[in-house]
């Protein structure tokens, strides 16, 4: 019995259907004459598949070669000083082969898928059935590639850092809404920022010169709304009751144990002093 496995030329197969065909007319056997049509349609069947898988690997395999090749083209043109302008044919013809490549691959993938589900509706076991199923992940490969460089590109890269956002600041409480231990970090604080600033929070002695009222009585009717004693030089103590800060000014109400007087501070005559001043004396 003849059988062509394998020819570029369905046509060849018609000589070995006809021969079997004639063959089969002679049997008597009803069992063979029934069987032998199923075999001259399995052997065309799997011709036919190895005829085409063969011609799908040649042509995929002559494509990859031409890319090869032209890949090697662009970079020697490259190496020799080539223009962009000169250069562009060749690149596109690279993108295309490419494009070819790529679509052959995925039509091939598109047949062997077809072809497994086949064998799998006939009940071909799983050992038969494991070399197709490797076939089409090696066709697979082929294209996966450039997604799987992207995706450990995008791993190995590092992980930018989370932008940390400006939180609020809550408002500051008043000293009469603080529980103790609330204002007592709040005076440490103070405490922390003043030595920071070179002044000593806790004096072994401070001599003011004067008390509020000395100094009311000293200068009343003596000096002008704005006017001021270059020469003066006192020092008084007490606690400030009062607050109000405008920009770079400043007003202070002192209480010590003879009265009230009105403090007047400048950021231009204090310099960094004044942030102190403003900042130690809150809640």
């Amino acid at each position: 019995m003849a059988l062509f496995l394998l020819s570029k030329n369905a046509a060849a197969f018609a000589p070995a259907a006809r021969s079997i065909m004639s063959t089969t007319r002679t049997l008597t056997n009803a069992r063979t004459l029934s069987v032998a049509p199923r075999i001259v349609n399995s052997v065309i069947q799997t011709s036919s598949k190895l005829f085409m898988s063969t011609e799908a690997g040649a042509g995929i395999a002559d494509i990859e070669a031409q890319i090869i090749s032209k890949g090697d083209e662009i970079r020697q043109l490259k190496a020799d000083g080539i223009d962009k302008d000169a250069l562009a044919p060749h690149i596109q013809e690279l993108v295309a082969l490419k494009a070819k490549s790529t679509a052959e691959i995925e039509a091939q993938i598109e047949y062997k898928g077809n072809e497994i589900r086949t064998l799998k509706e006939e009940g071909v076991e799983k050992e038969a059935l494991a070399p197709h199923i490797e076939e089409l992940l090696a066709l697979k490969a082929k294209i996966a590639p450039p997604a799987d460089k992207k995706k450990q590109k995008k791993e190995n890269k590092q992980p930018s850092k989370p932008k940390q956002q400006k939180q609020k600041q809550p408002p500051k409480k008043q000293e009469a809404d603080m529980s103790d231990s609330e204002l007592r970090q709040a005076r440490l604080a103070k405490v922390a920022m003043m030595r920071e600033a070179g002044a000593e929070p806790y004096a072994y002695t401070y001599d003011p010169t004067h008390t509020s009222m000395e100094l009311q009585e000293l200068y009343e009717g003596k000096l002008e709304g704005g006017e001021e004693d270059e020469e003066a030089d006192v020092a008084v103590a007490g606690r400030i009751m009062a607050k109000r800060v405008f920009g770079k000014l400043a007003f202070f109400t002192l209480q010590d144990e003879s009265g009230n007087i009105q403090l007047h501070l400048e950021k231009n005559r204090l310099g960094d002093s004044f942030k102190v001043s403003t900042h130690v004396t809150s809640a």
